[in-house]
């Protein structure tokens, strides 16, 4: 089967396994109330890259890995500070390792309420705002939901979230987006967010 078959055939997996979460929260925009208990109970169980794979450069294209913090708009409005996504020290390169991590507030000692990191493989559409978030945006809509120990590569340890995964040859070129929530009662809506992290799966 060609890279190419291999790729459709996976990301047709994703659609199947998503499908759900985005019957569940797609809202019309400017009109998203989102809370985190709904967010947690539909946590995917799969549908996201395999962390193995052995890198084969003749069967892919030539893509450059990259990372990057998109901010949004505006920020959740309350004392204590927030949730952020700590400093990307590695690339998304096909057959490597690669590590994200988020922390609860931006200084210790983090408060460690339950996350969620929401995850979509589809260009996102403009951030919306939270109905009760004061002022938090959603940026990632909820195409994949998934809870820190519910899969083998997002752990949760003491307010610090951790994503490792290795993607695997076939799917370079893939482009993904993300964003975590944090279960957090100082706002009516019960969560608050960080920026989303938009990467590309390369080669080089």
């Amino acid at each position: 089967m060609s890279s190419r078959a291999l790729v459709a055939c996976f990301l047709c997996s994703l659609v199947v396994w998503g499908a759900a979460s985005w019957l569940m929260f797609n809202q019309p925009a400017k009109q998203e109330a989102v809370e985190f208990s709904a967010l947690a109970d539909a946590a995917s169980v799969d549908g996201f890259p395999p962390a193995t794979g052995s890198l084969d450069d003749s069967a892919v294209p030539d893509v450059v890995a990259t990372t990057r913090i998109v901010r949004p708009p505006s920020l959740t409005g309350v004392a204590g500070g927030l949730p952020i996504v700590l400093p990307i020290n590695t690339r998304p390169l096909a057959g490597a390792p690669f590590t994200l991590g988020w922390t609860t507030r931006p200084t210790a000692p983090f408060p460690n309420p339950r996350t969620a990191l929401l995850v979509t493989l589809a260009q996102p559409p403009a951030p919306s705002l939270i109905q009760g978030g004061r002022g938090g945006m959603l940026q990632v809509p909820p195409d994949l939901v998934f809870v820190p120990g519910t899969v083998p590569w997002l752990t949760q340890n003491n307010g610090t979230v951790r994503l490792d995964i290795t993607f695997i040859p076939q799917l370079v070129g893939l482009k993904v987006w993300m964003q975590l929530a944090v279960s957090d009662a100082r706002v009516p809506a019960g969560l608050t967010v960080t920026p989303m992290v938009a990467l590309v799966v390369g080669n080089r």
